[in-house]
């Protein structure tokens, strides 16, 4: 159904924001890390790091509602095929 077809187009956004904050978290640590032994003294509290994380899981879904919208208006069998092919 068109239904399912948005969400399977959603969670797979979140998936990706997901896994690239992931990626990117430990990135975080190490780039605080080498700005306060090298460069300028400042204070990066893990905090800052779980909203940095949780305001990129809000974009990836807002980013991910336009082609959401995009893909319920077509037909679902073709939208689920494309997806497999890409």
């Amino acid at each position: 159904s068109r239904l399912a077809v948005f969400y399977i187009v959603i969670v797979r956004g979140l998936l990706i924001g997901a896994i690239a904050g992931l990626v990117t978290y430990p990135l975080a640590q190490g780039l605080a890390w080498g700005l306060t032994t090298f460069a300028a003294p400042c204070i990066v509290q893990p905090q800052d790091l779980y909203w940095l994380f949780a305001g990129s899981m809000v974009a990836c879904f807002v980013g991910s509602l336009g082609p959401a919208v995009v893909a319920t208006c077509s037909e679902p069998g073709d939208v689920l095929n494309s997806a497999s092919l890409s």
